[in-house]
């Protein structure tokens, strides 16, 4: 009778094992811009703006399926909404819905791809974004679309490479991000917005 309550905890455990084990690690994107990039932002010449962000539809979970235990997921969408937030928190006093000063960034392209290799083995991983902004001042709209995108090699054969996989994706997305809050920095400089 005990060898039966242990043969079921033991098919349990091996379930949970093989059902979670193997999930996508969730990473984990910073979005708080670096203080040394703070320190870089201009006040802008308007005292506050009217911020609305839309996301991509597939920005909220991107996997990354590599391999059984190289699997990783992250979400692009709330860093990069939170980045941008911080950006204009930075350079304007207030973020209000009433102001005559507006900024609409809209995520439109989003390509994560697996590179595949002549032999079948996957040996780089690629994330490219698209984004449109949108600036009004006092009814006159210019937009401007930005384009950027980061390659990493999957390196493998060594001890934590899974691990040094991870953080480097992890590390690649907060560049990619950290580009695009750097080019929307400039541009309301440019609109003086």
């Amino acid at each position: 009778m005990k060898v039966n309550k242990i043969a079921r905890y033991i098919a349990l455990i091996c379930i949970l094992i093989t059902s979670f084990g193997c999930a996508p690690t969730g990473l984990y994107i910073s979005n708080t811009i670096p203080s040394t990039m703070q320190q870089n932002i201009n006040t802008a010449e308007g005292k506050d703006i009217s911020f609305k962000f839309l996301p991509h539809p597939s920005g909220d979970l991107i996997e990354v399926k590599i391999g059984p235990m190289w699997d990783a997921s992250y979400s692009i969408n709330q860093p990069f909404k939170g980045l941008t937030k911080e950006l204009l928190e930075t350079k304007f006093s207030e973020i209000t819905d009433n102001s005559l000063n507006k900024i609409t960034v809209k995520i439109t392209e989003l390509e994560s791809k697996v590179h595949i290799g002549a032999l079948g083995t996957r040996e780089a991983y690629s994330l490219k974004m698209v984004i449109n902004v949108e600036l009004e001042k006092e009814g006159d709209i210019n937009n401007k679309r930005f384009s950027y995108s980061f390659d990493m090699p999957i390196r493998s054969g060594f001890s934590n490479a899974n691990m040094v996989f991870k953080k480097e994706l992890s590390d690649g997305v907060k560049e990619l991000l950290l580009k695009f809050v750097i080019s929307i920095d400039k541009y309301i400089d440019s609109n003086r917005l």
